[in-house]
């Protein structure tokens, strides 16, 4: 038997010959081959694909159209001679196809009826919100739910995990009450909406772009199914209303108003006040206290897409990216420390992590912390600040700060005493606080 014969239909030998090279590439070829890795980075769409095995499926579907098409041509030509024996063994081919079928399909029921709780899940008189007219309020009322412990995934760049109850009755409560979720567990989620939708749990120096394409001013529906949370999300827990309280979880009420709360204006107006007393710094730079800062713009960096000014830390390699590596600013300053930057999110890959290390004498690791910035929520525009506070430990000579991503692209480093406040204006003349712009 051949792979296609002369009487094979033209369009079914091309399909064939697609078909295997789409099963190559499944493979990972040419890509796994020694010395072509390099490949990958000029394969364009082929990038997004998180695994390259799904590209089997074409070819089942037409190899089994090309054999049901070849058993067909085999019984054809022996029906003339031997009936019987075709006909015989057809039915027998067909009864071991069939069993297969009806194996699988067996199979894929029993799995099925197993999840008996679907039927519980969709009933709406198991929901918590049939607690709220406890609190003289109906669904109605509100106009989106945001779960807590908050859930977020499937962009490549936020990965915000939440946990499996809040997950499940957050779907179960929008499935009752008909109301949209401001969270995501779907692969390919937009980025910009994944930024914009957890720029909600930043703090209140960031506006929340979201509130302006909110079709109204009802209040948000927090469902809450654990108490242990990020600080991020414990601040919302604080200023919302509660409703209902019973087993499965709690509801809150979240106005509007009090999500989109902000302080840049109030501590504008604070820095104007502070400015003339501040103590002055070099670069333009003035502080709350004496203690030393340090601040890198990047003004000189490798790209000009920065985020205050031009000039921004770019580094297309996968790597750790210094971006810092020298004393603290101030060598005998033993107090807790703040090291912040921002890193855009719109690059083609994920946000990596950042990375902090204090060494001895001797070149000996003292300390060592990292952030994930699949987790972070402190978010103004496209860009993420990232922070890490660390205690200078004794005997500390060398400080390192590193970030570790793909096509990194970062700004702004400050490392500054947390008890000192630093101010600058960028070229603008726009007042700037510890990074956070305080006009808009």
């Amino acid at each position: 038997m051949t792979f296609a014969t002369s009487t094979t239909p033209l369009f079914l030998q091309n399909g064939l010959w697609a078909a295997s090279l789409l099963l190559l590439l499944s493979f990972g070829l040419p890509f796994i081959l020694p010395g072509f890795r390099w490949l990958v980075d000029y394969s364009g769409p082929f990038k997004q694909f998180r695994s390259l095995g799904r590209f089997v499926w074409p070819f089942y579907y037409v190899f089994t159209t090309y054999t049901a098409y070849y058993i067909y041509q085999l019984y054809s030509r022996q029906k003339q001679r031997q009936p019987l024996l075709a006909t015989a063994w057809l039915a027998a081919l067909l009864l071991v196809w069939a069993g297969e079928a009806w194996i699988n399909i067996n199979t894929k029921a029993e799995s099925v009826a197993q999840g008996s709780g679907a039927f519980t899940f969709l009933d709406p008189s198991t929901s918590i919100t049939q607690g709220l007219s406890w609190a003289h309020r109906q669904p109605s009322d509100f106009q989106a739910i945001l779960p807590l412990p908050y859930f977020n995934m499937g962009s490549d760049k936020i990965d915000l995990s939440g946990s499996p109850t809040s997950i499940f009755q957050a779907d179960k409560i929008s499935y009752a009450t008909g109301l949209p979720q401001l969270s995501s567990y779907v692969s390919r989620a937009s980025v910009g909406q994944v930024l914009e939708h957890t720029q909600l749990f930043s703090s209140p120096l960031i506006p929340k772009a979201l509130l302006k394409k909110f079709p109204s001013q009802k209040p948000i529906l927090l469902v809450v199914t654990a108490t242990d949370l990020p600080p991020a999300q414990r601040r919302l827990l604080n200023v919302a209303t509660p409703l209902v309280n019973v087993k499965e979880g709690m509801l809150f009420e979240l106005p509007l108003e009090v999500l989109g709360a902000t302080t840049y204006e109030q501590e504008y107006q604070k820095a104007l006040k502070l400015w003339p007393t501040l103590r002055t710094r070099p670069d333009g730079l003035r502080t709350t206290t004496g203690r030393a800062v340090l601040y890198q713009p990047f003004a000189n960096g490798t790209s000009q897409q920065g985020r205050l000014a031009a000039g921004a830390f770019w580094e297309p390699l996968d790597k750790f990216s210094v971006l810092y590596d020298g004393p603290f600013p101030s060598p005998t300053d033993t107090g807790r420390y703040e090291i912040s930057v921002w890193v855009n999110g719109k690059m083609e890959y994920g946000l990596g992590n950042m990375q902090v290390k204090q060494f001895g004498a001797a070149n000996e690791v003292l300390d060592h912390q990292v952030a994930d910035g699949r987790v972070c929520t402190e978010i103004d525009g496209d860009w993420l600040r990232m922070a890490i506070p660390v205690q200078r430990q004794p005997g500390t000579q060398r400080l390192e700060v590193l970030y570790q991503s793909r096509d990194l692209l970062a700004d702004d480093l400050l490392i500054r005493p947390m008890d000192t406040d630093v101010y600058w204006r960028d070229p603008s003349g726009k007042l700037i606080m510890n990074g956070y712009r305080l006009q808009r």
